[in-house]
């Protein structure tokens, strides 16, 4: 019984690496990362659950992602959430101001290009469409 159990386990172990050997070569190389961008204002209820949300369908899918905040003058806690999130996440979060101008704004889009992803988390549509990922 033993000796069959081994058998079984190794047999199993082979082919786990087997898998894993396969997967690793034949990975597609990495494109750009997809860069979220969201517009806030005074959103401390949904920014952290938006957050999450996207950092762990990302992670399920093994996708690259950038995100940036653009605040557009929150006087609530949005800020303090988004800063402790990009703590918990360094080097894949920024936070910038956006002056009333949107200049800001535009440069950050011309920089991003197609792999760009603008949500305004005070619209209903662009929460719909982050929420299809």
């Amino acid at each position: 019984m033993l000796i069959g159990m081994l058998w079984i386990l190794g047999i199993y172990g082979t082919s786990v690496l087997l898998v894993h050997w396969i997967l690793v070569m034949h990975k597609e190389p990495e494109a750009d990362p997809v860069h979220y961008v969201f517009i806030t204002k005074n959103n401390e209820l949904q920014v952290e659950w938006m957050l999450r949300m996207v950092l762990f369908f990302t992670w399920l899918r093994g996708e690259a992602i950038r995100i940036t905040i653009a605040d557009e003058g929150s006087v609530d806690q949005t800020l303090e959430i988004a800063g402790k999130m990009r703590a918990y996440r360094e080097g894949m979060m920024e936070i910038i101001p956006l002056s009333n101008t949107g200049d800001a704004l535009d440069q950050l889009l011309a920089e991003c290009g197609m792999s760009c992803v603008v949500v305004h988390m005070n619209g209903m549509k662009d929460l719909k469409q982050i929420t299809a990922l």
